[in-house]
């Protein structure tokens, strides 16, 4: 559950980001996150786990359908880019300059 509670806090600062400004070396350590994510599963669990189903089914891992995971998975993904473009249009407020430098051409050209 750490790696799940620890996912769910990444969440939550990539989507606290939209209101933060915006900045080149945020979003490179944003996007450099999931890479780090998934070393640290990696190295932290993910190793122990190969090694304890090698142990436990020496004979090999009778493989299961992926269906319900990816499903789960992606039904998850689309909550959250839901959330994502929800909470994004909710707090974006234009700057009435630079809307007005965008109609301003449109205006002249009518």
């Amino acid at each position: 559950m750490i790696w799940v509670w620890t996912t769910v806090a990444y969440a939550v600062v990539c989507v606290s980001s939209l209101f933060l400004i915006d900045s080149k070396g945020i979003n490179s350590l944003l996007n450099m996150g999931w890479i780090g994510l998934l070393l640290g599963w990696y190295f932290t669990q993910g190793k122990s786990q190969i090694e304890y189903v090698g142990m436990a089914f020496p004979n090999g891992y009778a493989m299961r359908s992926w269906g319900v995971p990816l499903g789960i998975g992606f039904g998850s993904a689309t909550v959250y880019i839901i959330a994502v473009i929800l909470i994004a249009t909710a707090a974006y407020k234009p700057d009435p300059t630079e809307l007005a430098a965008e109609v301003r051409p449109l205006i002249l050209k009518e």
